[in-house]
């Protein structure tokens, strides 16, 4: 009877003394460390029926946090080039503020992921008539799934963006071929949702007085991006070893090239900065 895999390591767990930079991970090494912080990730996986092609795709929910309608917080952007979708963009460089869960899913899923936090807040916030009368701007980002998803079924529901906020958590992120990256490739390979966090040291003063204090940067990452021969992995050029096995070949591809795709990054601290 052959013996059931061991579960995939972190790389840390793997490759102990791999150098992955000067400063420590936090408990869980996740998005999650930072305290407020809560996640949720949800997969859609279906196979092939008369009326849809492979479903692999779903959402991941974040709420900066649990009390995200009545208390903003800070909150900034930065896009390096592309056409990637984040609404709620206008207000977030306007007023520095966030106060709506962030959603990442696929790039055909915003609408619904949009609609889902507006019906959450609405049955959550309504006033006494059941009526809104409040301004919320959702906050949802997309990375294309057409590869492996048939993104034109278009399976996301807004009830599970509402899933994603009720059941959002402070345990360690899901990683790997989950939620929003359920169906996102990566320098040619499977990609999907990844997160970790780094403590570093910081001051804190008071009337006067410095004490040393520490901080928490965590970060959760959507990856559907790249060439194979880009790859690195802990300084190792993991992608053209690849490449070079493959003969040549810069990707495992079966249907045709793939182009390079995008990335969405959160990151999240406790550290007291501003929007600017």
């Amino acid at each position: 009877m052959a013996s059931s895999p061991a579960p995939r390591g972190r790389i840390r767990d793997v490759l102990p003394t791999l150098y992955l930079g000067p400063f420590s991970p936090g408990p869980l090494n996740s998005l999650t460390d930072v305290s407020g912080v809560l996640v949720s990730t949800q997969s859609i996986i279906l196979p092939k029926t008369t009326t849809h092609h492979e479903i692999n795709t779903g959402v991941t929910t974040i709420l900066p946090r649990a009390d995200w309608f009545n208390s903003a917080c800070y909150a900034g952007i930065f896009s390096f080039n592309g056409s990637g979708e984040l609404t709620g963009s206008h207000w977030l460089t306007e007023a520095g503020l966030l106060n709506s869960p962030i959603a990442i899913t696929n790039s055909f899923a915003i609408g619904q992921c949009y609609s889902g936090i507006y019906q959450y807040a609405v049955e959550k916030h309504k006033d006494s008539e059941g009526l809104a009368n409040w301004f919320l701007m959702p906050v949802v980002a997309e990375t294309y799934d057409g590869y492996m998803n048939d993104i034109g079924a278009m399976p996301v529901q807004s009830s599970h963006m509402v899933h994603g906020i009720q059941t959002a958590s402070s345990e360690r992120v899901k990683e790997g071929n989950t939620g929003g990256g359920t169906g996102m490739l990566c320098h040619g390979h499977k990609g999907g949702t990844g997160s970790a966090s780094r403590v570093i040291d910081g001051v804190v003063v008071t009337d006067g007085e410095s004490k040393s204090t520490k901080y928490t940067v965590g970060v959760l990452v959507q990856a559907n991006y790249g060439k194979l021969s880009n790859l690195m992995i802990g300084g190792i050029p993991i992608g053209r070893l690849i490449k070079k096995q493959n003969g040549g070949f810069d990707t495992m591809e079966v249907r045709g090239p793939v182009k390079d795709g995008s990335i969405i990054i959160i990151i999240a601290t406790d550290a007291p900065l501003h929007p600017t």
